[in-house]
């Protein structure tokens, strides 16, 4: 059986873990990057919750797409107020797995739709922002692969 997706219980595993080691969100950069993945399990990993982890990153691997898609969109019609809320949503979506680059353009992203400030550059930083992403997909979808292998193996 196949336990539901629970997200306020997901969201206060995550909030204490966060809240506990708030220290070390940044430390994982570099030991994403000596594995040169532009992000990192380990929050999750805390969790240990394989189907968790399995859960939240298919989820991002579903949703981020279509996502960043709104996010051009919302840009072409000048949809300021609806573009910094989307920018907003996936950057947290980003942050859950540490890909810092991509949280961190997605946080100007948000800053400079909301306040209205270097809009003429917004297109080419939501551009970039999915080829950020297009290049973790590959990797994600892999190492995704891989944990459901081994949650199988151990079941």
């Amino acid at each position: 059986m196949i336990k539901t997706f629970d997200f306020n219980d997901l969201y206060n595993r995550m909030k204490r873990i966060l809240f506990k080691n708030v220290h070390v969100i940044y430390e994982d950069k570099e030991q994403a990057n000596e594995k040169n993945k532009p992000y990192s399990f380990s929050i999750l990993e805390e969790l240990e919750d394989k189907k968790y982890l399995i859960e939240v990153v298919s989820l991002f691997l579903d949703n981020i797409p279509k996502d960043l898609r709104e996010l051009m969109v919302l840009g072409e019609m000048n949809d300021w107020d609806n573009l910094y809320k989307k920018a907003h949503k996936i950057k947290s979506a980003a942050g859950l797995l540490k890909a810092i680059d991509l949280s961190a353009l997605l946080g100007d992203i948000e800053i400079n739709a909301k306040n209205r400030t270097n809009i003429e550059k917004l297109p080419s930083e939501i551009q970039k922002a999915y080829k950020l992403f297009s290049e973790m997909e590959i990797s994600l979808t892999n190492d995704l692969a891989q944990i459901e292998k081994e949650l199988a193996a151990a079941d």
